[in-house]
């Protein structure tokens, strides 16, 4: 059965090839193609290991296994679902290739060959996966006279199909319904089936060839075989007869410059490094040159040679570029060395901002609208409300899920539901967020996701830099605006109203709520298709209780009370009252875990009394198992004690760290970076949706003065909360500094389970693989995480190499990683497409669905692979790089998801690059020269009243190689600092030092806003603006166009800014 050869198709894929050894950085994209004549398939001899756009799909209980190795695409049947072992039928086993297209009137030939270790039937057919009724063909037609051979590339398979004779025997469309039981594929040979027929209907983009292999139930009087069975298959093609028009095209192999760059840019005060990818012992120093938008050179310098070889995430031998003092404003630039070219990017100040015509805070922001769990409608979303190739706006209705969304309530924990459940007791949990790309929601994601965008309002608060967020804002788009309310509150009033639904009455919080299956992608939230083969729209379930989700409602609930207080102040009360209520609660309630007493996967289901999520209730909805609930007690007692001032709420947080809810990992007022318990075992991050001991401490440290002016925390307190910051932010740095990508996270060894199969025995096993440096499941949401300490690490000292760090982290996830992946929707030449969700399914069905929006982070890279897209693609789970362990497909849930807790950080952290990182300041000692002049109107000489900074506005070239001594050519922003005594002015010196900087600005941001007072020299030293003898906002900001060299000189209305 062993595939020996590699033909004419595996040649001419070389260049491209998906081989696991060599791990090359092509990454998990489309291979390059070029489809024989009529060929609609993308593959069908699976050379080379890779399987797509062939993948299997399991539904219900059933469980699968596959391995693609010499040739063959071999299947396990685990568990083959039917409604014997709680499934539905044959469909819970299916093996598919999507995306086809069928026309009415042509002639097609069809053919795939089969060999199963155990006898059996199957039922084959194309569909339209859009509509389960439409079958354009099902074993019907003009059999032909094909056996099977092995070794046969495409194109010679091709060729013997299209000469094919026919044997005679012909079977009528309606024969084929039942056809297939009366085929028999016997055990341990191989069986190949060609038929001829022409298509009676057309279906454009949406056909499917699929192969049910399941167990008993409607449309199936029989298991179509065994349990264990492993199926192989080979040789599968499906030619169109007629004519080429709709050809399999597969998008082109895409290929990395090697030259990785940000790809939307770097801010002209910001770190710049690129990183070069060479060859094993390449150390040559290489001229390097950065050209603009129309190919002139303006900036060059040579590399060090020092190549390294990156051991922690991709893998390969690299350069790095540092070009930070290259500060020149533009768009299109390119790097070029060693023969390579970068893709572009631009240097902006407002590089987040500007890169669309709407800011990327906007767009992330956006997210929860879109996902929100109602009516959407399209003069709320800034995105182009449809792409190229598709005809489906991003808003929807929602008539499944609002105004009423009514669930039942478990009343216990059932891994599986083998039929459709009869719980008697409903709720109304209509609102809310989607959590990711399905329709669930989900209290213990949505509270980490309230605390980061909440936080992210309170950051901006204790900056000065909050009105951005305020009522009818410039950066958010929602139905809410003009109510009075910031708009940021009013978003995630949307959610809190969710949890206050999903609160019993006795103040314990369900877990979630979701449907009682899983439905497949390309589902609509107002499907109401209750059909017998696919559920569009299954029942609503809400699972049982929790400490977990009682206590992320309490957190959250406190957190809001204390910012709608001023807009809102009887929903602050509601929220005041239902924080204290649930954490009541949970107090009440609370047994610590010692274990479930049964098996979480059997069928009686586990006790509702115990409260706390198991691990693998991953039916329908995800799992969000947290058996560790100390971290969310010390959470709640945080922004409970913040919010009230009840000494009760500080006694309960500091028990952090005595084990009184549990084990706990870390004492009060501690922020980790390395997290254990429930689903983490040493992820490196600031904090995951299970582990938030972290985001307790944050809350404590950003309100952390006001507590000290009310005498909730003492000065060591507060010290000790502003050092538990920059701790965790220098242990993110010592790891983003060993990177070659800069990104700030690193993974680690843990244990997984493949299957491979045995080509030569027939047979297949079982066995576990250490992930050495393994990256999780939403590893980029621990880079965006962790770019969050970087960023209060910034706020808490101005040290530049903190808010360096955050747009290092940045240029990771805009494209400067191994596979030159931006990880973001709409950023980047080269960026994500397709996210994971139910209604972005554009790519699978674009009449019908959008594309995403813009804005929408991806999960990345996983080690683990554990959907069969990634894998399909030939890439073995264990040898391939960690950064490389990544596919752009909207079925690829597990490398390629978007969630709400994942775009909330971005939100976080593009604000805080918005507020800060155009004024960044590199050498704060290089800042302005005082000037004197006369008052002509008085008779006595004054000191200057302005302040000026000397531009040499010539040619921008510089070389790097040269970076000592200063080009004259160069531009040169060189401020000196002024040597004054007492009681001299010097504009833009609020802190007086005897400098101009940004610690200046700082300081005078927040006179602006009266959260500090000036003495007098402070008052005209600070009046930057027209020198009118007052602060405000005016003054700061022309501080801040001083300082980034928008303004020649201070009072802005000086004649030198004329």
């Amino acid at each position: 059965m062993l595939k020996k050869k590699l033909g004419k198709k595996a040649l001419a894929f070389a260049s491209a090839a998906v081989m696991a050894v060599s791990a090359t950085a092509t990454g998990l994209t489309a291979l390059s193609m070029t489809a024989f004549a009529g060929e609609e398939l993308g593959e069908g001899t699976f050379e080379n290991g890779k399987g797509l756009p062939w993948h299997i799909c399991e539904n219900a209980t059933a469980v699968m296994k596959f391995d693609i190795t010499d040739g063959i695409y071999a299947i396990k049947l685990e568990n083959i679902g039917g409604t014997a072992n709680g499934g539905e039928s044959r469909w819970d086993c299916q093996f598919r290739h999507r995306n086809l297209t069928i026309e009415s009137g042509h002639t097609y030939r069809i053919t795939y060959s089969v060999n199963p270790s155990n006898s059996g039937h199957m039922y084959a057919k194309l569909g339209n996966m859009s509509k389960d009724d439409q079958e354009l063909w099902h074993s019907n037609g003009d059999e032909l006279s094909l056996s099977y051979e092995e070794g046969l590339t495409q194109e010679q398979l091709e060729e013997k199909l299209k000469s094919a004779s026919k044997t005679g025997n012909k079977v009528d469309y309606g024969q084929g319904w039942d056809a297939w039981y009366n085929k028999e594929y016997p055990a341990n040979q191989w069986t190949t089936v060609a038929y001829e027929f022409q298509a009676t209907e057309t279906v454009k983009g949406t056909a499917e060839w699929t192969f049910h292999m399941g167990g008993q139930g409607n449309y199936a009087k029989m298991d179509c075989f065994p349990k264990d069975t492993i199926i192989r298959f080979d040789n599968l093609a499906l030619i169109d007869m007629t004519d080429d028009a709709s050809d399999y095209q597969a998008e082109a192999a895409y290929e990395p410059t090697g030259v990785e760059v940000n790809q939307v840019g770097y801010y002209p005060n910001g770190k710049k490094v690129a990183t070069v990818v060479l060859s094993e012992g390449d150390t040559t120093k290489y001229d390097y040159e950065i050209k603009d938008a129309s190919g002139s050179v303006v900036y060059s310098g040579t590399t060090d040679g020092n190549t390294k070889y990156d051991e922690l995430g991709a893998w390969d031998y690299t350069q790095q570029i540092d070009f930070t003092d290259f500060t020149t404003e533009g768009k299109g630039y390119t790097l070029t060395v060693a023969g390579k070219t970068s893709k572009s990017f631009d240097i902006d100040k407002n590089l987040y901002e500007k890169h669309h015509d709407k800011s990327m805070l906007t767009y992330a922001l956006n997210y929860f609208y879109q996902n929100r769990a109602m009516d959407t409608e399209d003069k709320y979303i800034p995105s182009p409300q449809s792409q190229e190739g598709s005809k489906k706006t991003l808003a929807r209705k929602d008539s499944q899920h609002w105004p009423t969304d009514n669930a039942y309530i478990a009343d216990k924990w059932v891994y599986i539901y083998t039929s459709k459940p009869s719980y008697s007791q409903s709720i109304n949990v209509a609102g809310g967020w989607f959590d990711a790309g399905d329709y669930g929601k989900y209290v213990v994601n949505g509270g980490i996701s309230l605390w980061t965008l909440m936080n992210m309002y309170e950051r901006s608060l204790m900056v000065g830099k909050a009105d951005k967020f305020g009522d009818n804002s410039t950066v958010m788009s929602i139905p809410e605006a003009g109510n009075g309310t910031p708009d940021i509150l009013d978003e995630c009033k949307v959610e809190l109203d969710f949890f206050l639904e999903m609160m019993r009455d006795d103040g314990m919080v369900y877990h979630k709520a979701h449907d009682y299956k899983w439905t497949g992608l390309a589902v609509a939230p107002y499907d109401k298709n209750e059909g017998d083969k696919e559920n569009k729209a299954p029942m609503r379930i809400v699972k049982p209780v929790t400490y977990a989700a009682t206590l992320n409602a309490s957190a959250t609930f406190a957190q809001a009370a204390r910012l709608f207080k001023d807009y809102d102040a009887a929903y602050a009360k509601t929220m005041e009252d239902a924080a204290i209520k649930t954490y009541a609660a949970a107090q009440k309630n609370f047994k610590k875990f010692s274990g479930w007493g049964g098996d979480t996967k059997g069928e009686g289901g586990i006790s509702a009394d115990l409260m706390y999520a198991p691990l693998d209730q991953n039916k329908g909805g995800g799992p969000y198992g947290d058996t560790e609930v100390s971290d969310e007690f010390y959470w709640a007692a945080c922004e409970l004690y913040i919010t009230t001032g009840d000494k009760t709420y500080y006694d309960e947080l500091m028990k952090y760290g005595t084990n009184a809810y549990g084990t706990d990992n870390a004492k009060a007022l501690e922020i980790s970076t390395t997290l254990v318990g429930g689903e983490n075992n040493g992820s490196f991050s600031l904090f995951t949706w299970g582990t938030l001991n972290s985001v307790g401490s944050i809350s404590l440290y950003v309100n952390s003065q006001a507590m000290l002016d009310k005498g909730l925390l003492t000065q060591d307190e507060v010290n000790t909360l502003k050092a538990e910051v920059l701790k965790a932010a220098d242990s993110i740095l010592e790891v983003q500094d060993k990177s070659a990508y800069g990104i700030p996270y690193v993974g680690h060894d843990y244990d997984t389970t493949v299957w491979k199969y045995n080509a030569a025995s027939g047979t297949g096993d079982s066995e576990t693989k250490t992930l050495s440096g393994g990256y999780e499941w939403g590893s980029n949401s621990m880079v965006i995480n962790n770019s969050m300490a970087l960023a209060l690490a910034y706020d808490a000292s101005k040290e530049v190499k903190y808010i360096d760090g955050v747009t290092t982290s940045m240029d990771y996830l805009m494209g400067r990683n191994p596979l030159e992946q931006g990880y973001v929707t709409g950023y980047g030449e080269h960026s994500t497409t397709y996210p994971h969700h139910r209604w972005w399914s554009g790519q699978l069905n674009s009449d019908d669905f959008p594309y995403a929006p813009y804005g929408v982070l991806s999960g990345g890279p996983n080690s683990n692979m554990e959907d069969p897209m990634v894998q399909g693609q030939g890439y073995k789970v264990g040898s391939i790089a960690p950064m490389k362990c990544y596919l752009d497909n909207v079925e690829a849930w597990s490398v390629n998801e978007c969630t709400i807790n994942w775009n909330s950080p971005l939100c976080w952290v593009a604000s805080f690059l918005d507020d800060e990182a155009p004024y960044i300041e590199r050498d704060p000692s290089s800042t302005t020269t005082a000037t004197s002049s006369t008052d002509t109107k008085d008779t006595t000489t004054t000191t200057a009243a302005t302040t000026a900074a000397s531009t040499d506005a010539s040619d921008a070239t510089t070389d790097a190689s040269n970076a000592s001594t200063t080009d004259s050519n160069a531009t040169t922003t060189s401020v000196t600092a002024a040597s004054i005594t007492p009681g001299q002015l010097l504009l833009g010196d609020t802190n007086l030092d005897g400098a101009v900087d940004v610690t200046d600005a700082v300081l005078l941001n927040k006179k602006a806003a009266n959260v500090v007072t000036f003495n007098a020299q402070q008052m005209l030293n600070g009046d930057c603006y027209d020198q009118n003898g007052e602060i405000d906002g005016n003054d700061a900001t022309a501080l801040l166009k001083f300082l980034v060299h928008i303004l020649k000189g201070l009072p802005e209305n000086s004649s030198m800014n004329a």
